[in-house]
């Protein structure tokens, strides 16, 4: 089984938790959702957060760019998962100061064509026949349940990332925080 996973966003006082970051994911070559090894990005990568907000180890950034802590890109790095992860600075929003905690910039690298068109209720592009502009239904293809990849990006939806039940269930047990996870069958996306 599959889920979307994502960041959980919090609130905090009146206001989401948003991380912002630099670069965003246009500054950065290729593009950041392409899972293609990046060829142009800065040295560190900084994020910009409340320094009085709680730290989650999946913490939403809303550039794109997913923030991870160091504890859960090294969990990461223990399964067959290609990424890169970059060092980033932390800094309070305010003041720019720089907090002390420990974030990596991760960057999945595993996109597979994985939407079965036929099962799928979708609704495609007018003007693109093959983008997908909502989601009523996603249905995932025979032979991307039989390959089990355990975190990727669907090519045809690659702004979202899936995760395999057992991953899942290994985040959980080392109580990540921060995650959300849709199951596949309540995912709706572009409907009013």
């Amino acid at each position: 089984m599959y889920y979307i996973f994502e960041s959980r966003i919090r609130g905090w006082g009146s206001r989401s938790l948003l991380a912002d970051s630099e670069p965003t994911i246009e500054d950065c070559e290729p593009h950041w959702w392409l899972a293609q090894p990046l060829t142009k990005r800065p040295e560190r990568f900084k994020f910009f957060v409340p320094k009085k907000a709680k730290f989650v180890d999946n913490y939403a950034c809303g550039t794109g760019i997913d923030m991870y802590s160091r504890r859960l890109v090294e969990l990461l790095a223990t399964f067959p998962i290609r990424f890169e992860a970059f060092p980033a600075d932390v800094l309070d929003e305010v003041s720019g100061e720089k907090l002390d905690v420990d974030y990596l910039a991760f960057h999945l690298l595993e996109i597979y064509p994985a939407v079965d068109f036929a099962r799928s209720d979708l609704v495609l592009g007018p003007d693109y026949p093959s983008s997908i502009v909502a989601v009523r239904r996603l249905v995932l293809t025979e032979e991307i349940l039989q390959a089990g990849h355990l975190l990727f990006r669907p090519a045809e939806l690659f702004a979202f990332v899936l995760i395999h039940e057992d991953l899942k269930q290994t985040l959980d047990r080392h109580k990540i925080t921060g995650c959300n996870y849709v199951p596949l069958g309540e995912f709706k996306v572009g409907l009013q």
